[in-house]
């Protein structure tokens, strides 16, 4: 009789925290995809839009010894050395 209790208390613990872990992965699923995209921030959008990207340096890329490529820009200094 005891051994039938304890099993069935683990049986409702378990599909009451599955239930539970059912509910939790939903709800996050809800609040991570909104159901509407947000408006752009115009201030954002504006800004990004003035920069003059014309006089930015060439893009190099390498590749380092354990053969992942990387992408480099160089950019001058103001102080006359390189930056990378």
């Amino acid at each position: 009789m005891p051994r039938l209790l304890i099993r069935g208390s683990l049986i409702a613990l378990g599909l009451v925290l599955s239930i539970l872990g059912a509910a939790a992965l939903l709800l996050t699923a809800l609040v991570a995809a909104p159901l509407k995209k947000p408006p752009p921030l115009a201030s954002i959008s504006n800004s990004a839009r003035a920069v003059d990207r014309s006089t930015i340096p060439d893009i190099e890329r390498a590749t380092e010894p354990d053969l992942h490529t990387v992408t480099i820009r160089y950019a001058p200094l103001r102080s006359g050395g390189w930056r990378y």
